[in-house]
């Protein structure tokens, strides 16, 4: 094997674990930082990015009448492939009660509006 294939391939083992690693960050930071103690998903689900998890309204008073329980609360969740100024993107698309607070973005404590192009 060349020189150039051997630093190809660390290159491509680098960037392929930094994927990883980021998606890891960003999927532990929005369980983190949802507020929910416990999360409930449908047996035989691998997670909310990798297959579905659909759960009827029956099971959420079902969960809701169990001791200890304060608040129930649905969540959807979902990867799309979006495209903007002509280039794919994948986005990940959170669905959430507003008024329940659990699940939404973080609290932005400092920083800049997002505008649109031209307004900025």
């Amino acid at each position: 094997m060349s020189s150039f294939g051997i630093a190809f391939s660390v290159l491509l083992v680098i960037t392929v674990v930094g994927i990883y690693n980021s998606l890891d960050v960003t999927i532990t930071d929005s369980i983190v930082n949802s507020g929910a103690e416990i999360w409930v998903g449908a047996e035989g689900s691998t997670g909310s990015l990798h297959s579905p998890s659909i759960l009827s309204s029956v099971l959420q008073e079902n969960i809701r009448a169990v001791q200890g329980v304060s608040d129930v609360q649905p969540l959807v969740r979902t990867g799309l492939q979006i495209e903007l100024n002509r280039k794919r993107s994948t986005i990940l698309l959170q669905g959430y009660v507003v008024d329940s607070g659990l699940g939404g973005p973080p609290k932005v404590i400092r920083g800049l509006p997002i505008l649109p192009a031209g307004k900025r």
